[in-house]
């Protein structure tokens, strides 16, 4: 492990060990999951980290992680950290520095971090079209949208003053009308509409999720988890773990093309031993 996944492995241990401490389902997803069955741990050029959660066992954490994790180690959300641009969760190291280069301006904690995740129910009937359960989550992510420009806001730079002056005029009505705050929760409120138990298929609806095709599963495949090694860790994986990755990744043994096999967070800035309350600063 680089220094950078070395710090996402300590923020894992944390939240494994207060799931578990707390009787919560979780499971990796994404690369880390593919990282896990293909190299045991992290993908070699991976840089984060993703869980998933059952949105009952979601909720649950949150409530629990917001009054637990506030210091060194920081639960974020839309709730503990009102800049925060997203409705999915974060636990973030605030003695680190990873500052995405897109939120580079928003004016929150911007310390190394780990994704959470919760997966929703998206369809109840079995026999519903794939074409049908896009649209809907992508009905659902124009809420997303609806909120998101918010993040355009910053204090006006020298060089681009009269830009940022500009666009800050013709945003402040996000911020007045509170449209970023309410957005959020008629989006998270529409990812619930589907009681997870009920639903024939689920989703992760959250971020870009919405634009990858391969993101709806049927719901049996997320039922039963089984241990498998992460690292020097054990973590939750799907007990249908191959399935799970065919439908996310096709052939997901075979390596990418070596142009490929680069991190997809693109960061303005990042220092494992500098709070990213002082980067700026340093």
């Amino acid at each position: 492990m680089n220094e950078l996944q070395q710090k996402e492995r300590d923020l894992l241990k944390h939240f494994i060990d207060f799931c578990e401490k707390n009787h919560l389902t979780y499971f990796l997803i994404g690369g880390t999951l593919l990282g896990a069955i293909r190299h045991s741990g992290f993908i070699p050029w991976d840089d984060d980290i993703d869980v998933g959660m059952p949105r009952p066992d979601y909720d649950k954490f949150c409530q629990l992680a917001e009054k637990h994790f506030v210091g060194d180690i920081f639960f974020q959300s839309y709730r503990s950290d009102k800049h925060y641009p997203y409705i999915f969760s974060k636990l973030r190291d605030s003695n680190t520095t990873f500052i995405e280069k897109i939120y580079c301006h928003v004016p929150m904690n911007h310390g190394v971090y780990i994704d959470i995740f919760p997966i929703d129910g998206i369809s109840k009937n079995p026999l519903e079209k794939k074409k049908k359960m896009d649209r809907k989550i992508m009905l659902k992510a124009i809420l997303f949208f609806v909120s998101w420009p918010v993040n355009l806001m910053r204090k006006p730079r020298l060089k681009f003053f009269i830009t940022d002056i500009l666009i800050d005029i013709l945003l402040s009505p996000f911020l007045l009308l509170n449209i970023n705050n309410w957005s959020k929760k008629l989006y998270e409120k529409s990812m619930k509409k589907i009681n997870i138990n009920d639903s024939a298929f689920v989703a992760n609806m959250q971020c870009g999720n919405y634009l990858n095709k391969n993101n709806i599963y049927p719901t049996r495949l997320l039922q039963e988890f089984i241990d498998w090694p992460f690292e020097d860790l054990v973590c939750k994986v799907p007990k249908e773990y191959d399935e799970f990755l065919k439908l996310s990744y096709g052939n997901y043994m075979q390596l990418p093309p070596s142009e490929q096999q680069v991190g997809h967070h693109y960061n303005s800035g990042y220092d494992m031993h500098t709070s990213y309350r002082n980067y700026k600063g340093k």
